[in-house]
């Protein structure tokens, strides 16, 4: 399937000349798509996918319980409530005084978005392992606690979409 993905792709590069490429055999152009384009995309897929596998296996096998994913844990609500955050309050939001603060964020940061998922997430996480250490949970307490907490996240990111303005999100959305 990953040399399927060398071959897909706005320039049409043929089978052979894709394994021209990766032997450095072909036109300087298809040499370029492939080696600098398409197999970095398919190396950061492979190493991603199993991340995320190493990091389930790391969840279920931490908290004794096969049920454990980011979503029944709460930590897929937190992210989507990190990002809204991000979009929402400190980029152009409440806390803007106009342009300012997002060229400033934007600026210092342009993954600001993808970073504060990423904090909401951790917070969720070790909030999510405090619970059980000092209420010493059972697993299956631990996923009900999960789908209440992400009950919480969810509500909260209704809540922070509904005072907001369509020119907050019009202003962030970008499209690849």
């Amino acid at each position: 399937m990953s040399f399927v993905c060398l071959l897909l792709g706005t320039f049409k590069i043929s089978f052979l000349e894709v394994i021209k490429a990766i032997f450095n055999q072909s036109n300087d152009i298809n040499n370029r798509v492939i080696l600098n384009i398409r197999i970095p995309r398919v190396l950061a897929s492979i190493i991603c996918g199993a991340g995320l596998s190493v990091a389930g296996l790391i969840m279920q096998t931490t908290l004794s319980n096969e049920m454990a994913t980011p979503s029944t844990l709460g930590v897929s609500s937190s992210c989507v409530l990190g990002a809204n955050v991000s979009i929402i309050i400190f980029a152009g939001g409440f806390l803007s005084t106009g342009n300012y603060i997002n060229n400033y964020i934007n600026s210092i940061n342009p993954f600001s978005t993808s970073l504060m998922a990423f904090i909401f997430a951790i917070i969720s996480i070790l909030l999510i392992l405090g619970l059980c250490k000092i209420k010493s949970f059972s697993p299956t307490t631990v996923v009900l606690s999960g789908l209440a907490l992400s009950s919480v996240w969810s509500s909260l990111t209704t809540l922070l979409q509904y005072f907001a303005t369509d020119s907050i999100f019009c202003n962030r959305c970008r499209f690849i």
